[in-house]
């Protein structure tokens, strides 16, 4: 739950700078002009948008955004819309929530900045214990040059020495992610609900801890699907892993474009539970490193679809993707695509799996064994030309009875 506050404003003696303890906001068009010692809540009850102009602004609790009074399941106006813009500000706050049981939409632009110790696009815990579907949708939007940094402290923001000191409490109580807890660090895309994020025009997300993608809660999968965007030299930094959550239905669209780039640092492991139905697609020189292991698209029925045109994946690790019994996948290699691994790649490795892969003018290297549809009654459909496939170990493709 949001915490709320009485609303009052405090004149600090030095230099004579104004807080609000805490605002709602359920107007259109507010300018947020002084720090909030406390939450700032825009669309609780109404229709509501706020901007940040040039202005450095920090949020000691909550910076949410169309949550709609703070309780998913209690939510009586699914249909309300609200959102912030932060325009060449530096903006910073312990959390932020962006569209729990409601429409939510964060732009940063014009090289501005974001810093906080967690974000949620679409959903948030604050519901804990419903199985509920709920309407949230929620969209991060960082363009023209602009930074999105999900910190560990806020010693590692520009308001280290600030005035107003975050709220750590409620960062580390109550974030219970299928049974796994999600703290400092961390951003949480699509718990329920469509989380879209949209990374372009030169600009950066930087994540100091795990990307958590289409979570779901025990019982109640989340089937809508989460998207990200990475556009037009734009980089997506997860010092952490990638990782989805354990419930069904996980639903991820990963795309990038126009030389822009993706480097996880850890393991990546998206689409495990049953019927997951996971696209990567990446063209025009972009690339994705994964420094552990990459696995999409494990569960069984699931769908994994890969499209690499002139671009890169590389990982230092293991590769599993669509290996569950009874998957799909399509993967297409064109125009001086790669995928390379340090150890075994294994392409729909589970019983009764399908594949169709096209490969031209490509490369496709394994550092241990290559495989590809090896399961019980698997159908391999593979074409292509001037391409390379090589293995430092066993190479299979079909070979399942």
């Amino acid at each position: 739950m949001l915490k709320r506050s009485i609303l009052f404003t405090w004149l600090a003696l030095d230099g004579y700078s104004m807080y609000a303890a805490a605002e709602d906001v359920n107007e259109l068009n507010k300018k947020i002009t002084q720090d909030i010692n406390g939450s700032l809540n825009i669309g609780q009850t109404n229709n509501a948008s706020v901007s940040f102009d040039g202005n450095k602004i920090n949020i000691k609790d909550y910076f949410s955004i169309a949550t709609c009074g703070g309780i998913s399941s209690n939510c009586t106006k699914p249909d309300l819309q609200a959102e912030a813009n932060i325009n060449s500000a530096t903006v910073g706050a312990s959390m932020t929530i962006i569209g729990d049981a409601a429409k939510g939409v964060l732009t940063i632009d014009s090289e501005g900045k974001l810093y906080t110790q967690q974000l949620w696009v679409s959903g948030n815990d604050n519901d804990i214990n419903s199985k509920g579907k709920d309407d949230s949708n929620g969209t991060l939007f960082i363009k023209n040059k602009s930074t999105v940094y999900v910190v560990s402290s806020q010693n590692d923001s520009p308001f280290n020495v600030d005035l107003i000191s975050w709220n750590d409490d409620i960062i580390t109580k109550g974030n219970n992610i299928t049974g796994d807890t999600v703290g400092k660090g961390d951003l949480i895309l699509g718990k329920t609900g469509s989380g879209v994020i949209e990374v372009k025009d030169s600009s950066k997300l930087d994540i100091s801890h795990d990307l958590i993608v289409s979570t779901g809660v025990d019982g109640a999968p989340n089937e809508k699907a989460s998207t990200i965007n990475i556009d037009s030299k734009s980089n997506v930094t997860v010092n952490g892993d990638m990782r989805g959550g354990v419930s069904a239905a996980g639903k991820l669209s990963l795309k990038m474009d126009k030389t822009s780039n993706m480097d996880v640092k850890g393991n990546v492991s998206v689409g495990i539970g049953e019927d997951s139905d996971i696209s990567v697609s990446m063209y025009d020189e972009s690339s994705m490193k994964v420094g552990g292991d990459f696995k999409i698209a494990t569960g069984n029925n699931s769908k994994a679809a890969l499209a690499i045109n002139g671009s890169e994946l590389s990982v230092n690790g293991s590769s599993s993707i669509g290996s569950g019994n009874g998957s799909t996948t399509t993967a297409n290699l064109t125009n001086g695509a790669t995928i390379s691994g340090t150890k075994d790649i294994k392409i729909a490795d589970g019983d009764n799996t399908h594949v169709e892969m096209t490969i031209n003018d490509s490369l496709l290297t394994a550092g241990d064994a290559l495989s590809i549809g090896s399961g019980y009654k698997s159908e391999v459909i593979m074409t292509g030309n001037k391409s390379t496939l090589t293995s430092n170990g066993e190479l299979f493709a079909a070979k399942g009875n």
